[in-house]
């Protein structure tokens, strides 16, 4: 299994949103929601995301300010996921399940 952190991407005091980084061999695939639907999460709910660049793998584990005034991070969530397609479209419904574990639906 690989892991996976849910981090909070606050850009100002006023807006921000989730990061959700999924480790691979090289770099991490990057979704994003809102980030009221962390909410729903912690709730057992699937949430939608859409895809960004990938990001380096150094954010899998970050928290702090982010250079370029671009916000800080903070991180909500942390686990692992399964990926057996090892496919990663624009689009995915996460949720969370039991064992600390991150569910990915295509």
């Amino acid at each position: 299994m690989n892991r996976t952190t849910i981090s909070n991407h606050q850009l100002d005091y006023t807006t921000g949103h989730l990061d959700i980084f999924f480790e691979t061999p090289n770099y991490l695939e990057t979704y994003e929601a809102g980030f009221e639907k962390f909410a729903e999460l912690t709730q057992q709910r699937k949430i939608l995301c859409s895809k960004k660049k990938p990001h380096r793998k150094l954010y899998l584990d970050y928290e702090g300010n982010l250079s370029n005034d671009r916000g800080f991070l903070k991180i909500l969530w942390t686990g692992f996921y399964e990926n057996n397609s090892n496919s990663f479209p624009e689009q995915i419904k996460i949720s969370l399940v039991e064992n600390n574990k991150l569910s990915l639906e295509f």
